[in-house]
């Protein structure tokens, strides 16, 4: 399967979230969105992560740089 839009990305992670290990989670979010990221400990905050990057990057224009990281805001709690 190819993934090629973000509702296709968020149906797969959803329902192979728990069968996907870290590597592919990483490969998938990677080769599908430009997204650099660690599997997250739910579905919920991959798919909330997800589809926050996805708000940040959707606008830009071919070609552009996008950021390598998409913190959520619990990255700085302590």
């Amino acid at each position: 399967m190819t993934i090629k839009t973000i509702e296709q990305l968020v149906k797969f992670i959803s329902d192979n979230f728990t069968s996907i290990s870290d590597e592919d989670y990483y490969n998938i979010c990677f080769k599908s969105l430009g997204l650099i990221t660690s599997k997250p400990k739910s579905v919920t905050e991959a798919i909330a992560e997800i589809k926050k990057y996805y708000d940040l990057v959707k606008d830009l224009p071919a070609g552009w740089e996008r950021p390598l990281f998409a913190l959520n805001e619990n990255d700085f709690d302590e």
